[in-house]
């Protein structure tokens, strides 16, 4: 009797292992990210998308010569904006290398690539706001080139 109990406990283990994990809140990261991000920012500088896909309170940091430097997101659309106005002719690729998500918090780890050089390593922040995600924080590695 304990030899199929500890049989049947296994199987469930086994079983569940291979259950599949609803994956709808990764699919729609996933888009999000690169309908609200990496299009605007790097493909088409359209600072109205970034809007309905950036929190309010969005920043982002980085270190330069051992100092943070923080950009409100205002400020970090007035630099789009201004790419718009003379689009660079360079081709802009990514890759979602880490995506963790918990329930409603998620960070993706995204490697920016240059004319297939290595130029960005960026580590985005969301929450899930009203049933959409929101971009709300990004610190980044600039590669050197």
């Amino acid at each position: 009797m304990k030899k199929l109990f500890f049989f049947l406990i296994s199987w469930l283990f086994i079983c569940l292992a291979f259950v599949p994990l609803d994956t709808s809140d990764k699919k729609n990261i996933i888009a999000d990210i690169e309908k609200y991000y990496i299009m605007p920012v790097f493909k088409d500088y359209n600072v109205e998308l970034m809007k309905k896909g950036f929190h309010e309170d969005f920043f982002f940091a980085s270190v330069k010569d051992d100092k943070i430097n923080k950009v409100t997101l205002s400020e970090f659309m007035e630099r789009i904006s201004k790419r718009a106005e003379n689009p660079p002719k360079e081709k802009w690729t990514h890759k979602i290398q880490v995506l963790d998500i918990t329930q409603n918090a998620s960070t993706a780890k995204i490697m920016l690539y240059r004319d297939e050089k290595h130029i960005f390593t960026d580590y985005l922040t969301l929450l899930k706001v009203n049933t959409q995600w929101k971009i709300i924080g990004k610190v980044f590695y600039r590669h050197n080139l």
